[in-house]
């Protein structure tokens, strides 16, 4: 009899994991699908921040020299390109470091690819571990309905495509806190250790990730029949754990400690930039339950994470109250973006899905699975035409190859680029060579990436002057992105462009609004809320 109970449990495991590997696979297909998008050219400003220094990790210096993204996944994928670069070598690809270089200024696409593909793998493995949490907090239901979940987060699954730290920062979140969620069945030297030293590596990957420490805290304090503050404060498992953070996030970001004045001022400044002058928190959960998730997934999230507030199950009110911290965190931010909550859905799957199998325990199980089916219908719509879009020829691209056919070479450009929502084109070597003079004077890292754009050749490029949007730049984002540029307002008549010389005006929807009807279209690109317009002046 106990032979056959012993079968039986093997069996249903084997298929609980099958299911696992389904979702999984479905995770990931759904984040890898359509990745190449904009490729070479990109649309997510991050990105650029977090390949560059990637790359540029290659001349030898290893400090990131901007905190706020930690290091940990620039290390990384320094890693692989130090591969990629030893295997073109061994093919003969490439001669030096330097032509190396050179490739990557002149088409980064592979390089944009690998770190796309980490961040896609890095989303997939992220359901993997929410499953782990869901089976600790509610048994095997929540765990796989958690998964599920997560796998067709809407806003999971697109930032999963880009080559960000939002991602990676989601994954090391969610591996810290079951790490720390384990402590309440574990109380091993080695368990604390581990817990820590993933919440340092969560450190590493971006400062507000500081806050997988809330579960961590309230595991070891919550552990046991009775809580003895006193001697949970001062225990020595407690506290070494502590210091494995300090390991993780050394080993991860050792930088920060080097060059701490540089880090501290960061975060110091980062601080005062992100401060609403009210709470967020309401536009959150609306955002939260209508587009983050999808329909009424998110809405379920929203709920599970009320429900659980207040709770005598001490594991679920780990999960809940380190939920509840990150809420209340980006309450307290001045902008309202998926990016800033991301780490927390992983929490928020395991919240819904604890909660829909509590009210749907009495259901047989075939109704469950529809129920289930159900709720990820919208979010799954969204992710497939959102994906589906992405796989079709981006209108940056677009608008480079039909510019680049019917545009003079060398004519005067006013460009609209900021966050590389416009089309990547090619400026001259004039411009070029005073930029990279102004940026060598101001000493400024850009001046690296200018010099090699001196030795590119191009076929056509144009006499580019970048539309000033440095009033929404952190100061030392202007620094890094305008000090160095030449840049020109938009807005004005067109008799102020056509007395300066310019012959083209190329913009992205967010200036559609500041260009006058006296100025003439002469091309439209749109789908989506995205679209470029291309103007003629004079």
């Amino acid at each position: 009899m106990a032979q056959n109970r012993k079968t039986d449990n093997r069996k249903t495991d084997n298929k609980r994991w099958q299911v696992v590997l389904l979702i999984f696979l479905l995770a990931f297909s759904l984040r890898i699908w359509g990745i190449s998008f904009g490729l070479p050219g990109i649309d997510h400003g991050d990105e650029a921040e977090v390949v560059n220094h990637a790359v540029r990790f290659g001349t030898g210096d290893f400090n990131p020299h901007r905190f706020q993204y930690g290091s940990l996944v620039q290390y990384i994928l320094f890693f692989f390109y130090g591969f990629y670069y030893a295997l073109g070598y061994l093919l003969g690809y490439f001669s030096s470091v330097h032509q190396f270089a050179l490739h990557f200024v002149q088409d980064p696409t592979l390089f944009y690819l690998i770190a796309r593909g980490l961040s896609a793998l890095l989303g997939a493995a992220t359901v993997y571990i929410t499953y782990l949490i869901g089976v600790r907090v509610g048994g095997g239901k929540v765990g796989l309905c958690a998964a599920l979940f997560l796998a067709v987060s809407y806003q999971h699954a697109v930032h999963s495509h880009y080559a960000t730290v939002d991602t990676a920062l989601a994954f090391f979140f969610a591996l810290g806190t079951y790490q720390s969620l384990m402590l309440l069945f574990d109380d091993r030297l080695s368990r604390y250790c581990k817990a820590g030293f993933a919440i340092g590596l969560t450190l590493a990957t971006k400062l507000n990730g500081v806050f997988v420490l809330v579960p961590f805290a309230t595991a070891h304090f919550l552990r046991g029949e009775k809580v003895n503050f006193s001697k949970k404060l001062f225990s020595q498992k407690f506290w070494l754990g502590l210091g494995m953070v300090f390991v993780g996030h050394f080993i991860a970001s050792p930088f920060f400690y080097l060059d701490l004045s540089s880090a501290l001022s960061e975060v110091s400044y980062l601080r005062s930039l992100h401060a609403a002058s009210g709470l967020t928190l309401w536009s959150y959960l609306q955002t939260l339950a209508n587009d983050y998730w999808g329909i009424p997934l998110g809405m379920l999230c929203v709920a599970g994470l009320f429900r659980y507030l207040i709770t005598t199950d001490k594991k679920i009110g780990v999960v809940s109250i380190t939920t509840l911290a990150i809420f209340c965190f980006v309450s307290l931010h001045r902008y309202v973006e998926a990016k800033y909550l991301l780490y927390a859905f992983p929490l928020c799957a395991v919240l819904g899905s604890r909660l829909l199998v509590e009210l749907c325990q009495r259901l047989k199980a075939q109704y469950l699975v529809l129920i289930v089916l159900l709720l990820i219908i919208h979010p799954g719509y969204l992710i497939v035409n959102w994906d589906y879009e992405r796989s079709q020829k981006s209108i940056t691209l677009e608008s480079k190859e039909w510019i680049e056919l019917n545009i003079p070479a060398n004519a005067k450009v006013l460009l609209d680029n900021v966050g590389n929502g416009g089309p990547k084109l090619y400026n001259s070597p004039s411009n070029l060579m005073r930029q990279y003079l102004r940026a060598r004077k101001y000493n400024l890292l850009k001046s690296e990436y200018l010099k090699l754009q001196l030795e590119i050749s191009p076929e056509i490029y144009y006499d580019i002057t970048q539309i000033d949007a440095s009033g929404g730049f952190r100061e030392d984002d202007y620094r890094r992105y305008r000090l160095w540029q030449d840049t020109e307002e938009i807005g004005h008549p067109e008799t102020y462009y056509r007395e300066r010389g310019y012959e083209y005006i190329i913009i992205t929807n967010r200036y559609f609004s500041r260009i006058g009807d006296e100025f003439s279209l002469l091309r439209e690109f749109k789908r989506g809320s995205r679209g470029i317009r291309i103007y003629t002046v004079g």
